[in-house]
């Protein structure tokens, strides 16, 4: 200790100087550590920011490509129908075909009937 004519500071004056310096050394900590946590906060802020981004940029790409998918699918889905629907159409019009051409062989088949009856029948008066 210092000698009492040289003693400038009671102790209570000496503890008070200490304590004050004391907290001041903590305020500054406690700044500095705000500061690192603001400094970070930011950080992983522009990095979730990033991140969120990025995933929207693929989920929408994922949405781009099932929606191609789906759009594929429908427009065979409509090139099946059309097909089927003229594969229906042929099978009507020679179903049809089909049935002038027996309604024409019975109308021949009946036209000789008729002619060998009228044959017959003049045959017959003669």
């Amino acid at each position: 200790m210092c000698p009492p004519s040289l003693n400038i500071m009671t102790d209570c004056q000496w503890m008070t100087v200490m304590l004050i310096l004391m907290s001041t050394r903590n305020i500054a900590i406690k700044m500095r550590h705000a500061e690192v946590d603001v400094a970070e906060a930011q950080m992983k802020g522009e990095s979730g920011a990033k991140l969120r981004q990025g995933q929207t940029a693929q989920n929408a790409a994922k949405i781009d490509v099932e929606t191609k998918i789906i759009a594929t699918q429908r427009d065979g889905e409509g090139k099946k129908e059309e097909a089927k629907v003229r594969s229906d159409v042929k099978i009507f019009e020679n179903q049809k075909e089909d049935d002038v051409a027996k309604a024409s062989a019975e109308l021949v088949a009946q036209k000789v009937g008729w002619s060998r009856a009228v044959q017959l029948a003049e045959a017959c008066d003669q």
